[in-house]
C-alpha cells in the first residue's frame, strides 16, 4: 500500500505544534469529564483538560457545547480575529 504525504498538512501540524500546547488525556481527567454537568463528553475532556493545564481558552470550531465551562471558548475566526495585529490609520501627507 502506498502512502501519499500531504506536505501542506505536514507544515500546518507542525505549525500548530510549534504555537500551542498538546495536553494530555489519562484516567483522571477522562473521569473528571465524566463527573462533568455538559452532556458532550468531548467537549467535557477538552474542557477537563483546559482547566487542569490552566489554559486561557479553549478554540473550538462547535463552541455550543461549552455553555458550562469556566475556562472561556473561542471559535477559530473568533481567535483570528483578536490575535491579528490592528493596522494603524494611514497618515495622509
Amino acid at each position: 500500500m502506498k502512502v501519499l504525504i500531504d506536505l501542506n498538512v505536514v507544515l500546518a501540524v507542525q505549525r500548530c505544534l510549534a504555537t500551542f500546547d498538546v495536553l494530555s488525556v489519562n484516567h483522571a481527567l477522562l473521569q473528571q469529564a465524566a463527573d462533568m454537568a455538559g452532556s458532550d463528553f468531548e467537549d467535557n475532556i477538552q474542557i477537563a483538560a483546559a482547566r487542569g493545564a490552566g489554559a486561557a481558552l479553549i478554540i473550538s470550531r462547535d463552541t455550543s457545547g461549552f455553555s458550562h465551562s469556566e475556562v472561556p471558548v473561542l471559535s477559530p475566526s473568533a481567535f483570528l480575529a483578536l490575535s491579528q495585529p490592528v493596522n494603524p490609520p494611514e497618515n495622509s501627507p
